[in-house]
């Protein structure tokens, strides 16, 4: 939201339309793990639509758009690559994992407050006990898996070159965006902006 301020960035209609999460390598598209998933009917899979949610970018934008299971899924830094190429710049915003694991929790379980943390553990030791399992599209499954960083890092590094990447603490980005912001426009390529960052986006309700 910050970043569509800016006039020389258009940023994608719709926040986490998800395109290269899915493998657009075939035709017709491979077959879906579980096509009736939250992640999969939410998401933008048809390029023609996803192409038109920049419509309204003016010439020499540089486009954006903010899908965090990005980080998460194997095979986006490829999907990415092979539809625009090598030249991307990519922000991961990471937030210290044990709170946005306990955060991801929440949100997805809605347990009543009483019953969180006990939740939590339970899902933990669920997750725990799986091994380092897989399931991109299931949602509430990966509460510890999307925590890991490194490896997910590592494999937009590998393809695209460690200048590819821009990391921002999450905390920092709250704390003091403007900073950040600028840090941000340094990476892609845009001329500096203030930007208006007196509403809080995204405020969660517990």
């Amino acid at each position: 939201y910050y970043l569509d301020q800016h006039p020389g960035i258009t940023m994608s209609s719709i926040k986490e339309p998800n395109f290269f999460v899915f493998d657009h390598s075939t035709t017709p598209p491979a077959p879906l793990i579980d096509p009736a998933s939250s992640i999969v009917t939410k998401s933008v899979r048809d390029r023609r639509a996803y192409e038109a949610l920049f419509d309204h970018a003016g010439p020499g934008d540089v486009l954006g758009e903010a899908s965090p299971l990005y980080l998460y899924v194997r095979d986006a830094p490829e999907q990415i690559e092979n539809v625009l190429g090598r030249d991307c710049r990519f922000v991961a915003v990471l937030r210290n994992p044990i709170d946005r694991a306990y955060s991801h929790h929440l949100h997805i379980h809605r347990s009543a407050a009483d019953e969180a943390v006990a939740s939590f553990r339970a899902a933990c030791e669920r997750e725990i006990a799986e091994g380092r399992g897989y399931t991109p599209y299931a949602s509430g499954t990966h509460v510890l898996r999307l925590g890991l960083y490194d490896e997910q890092l590592e494999r937009y590094t590998r393809r695209f070159g460690d200048r590819s990447m821009l990391v921002l603490p999450y905390e920092a980005v709250v704390r003091d965006p403007q900073p950040q912001l600028d840090r941000v426009c340094d990476h892609v390529g845009a001329d500096r902006f203030t930007f208006d960052t007196d509403v809080q986006y995204n405020r969660s309700g517990v």
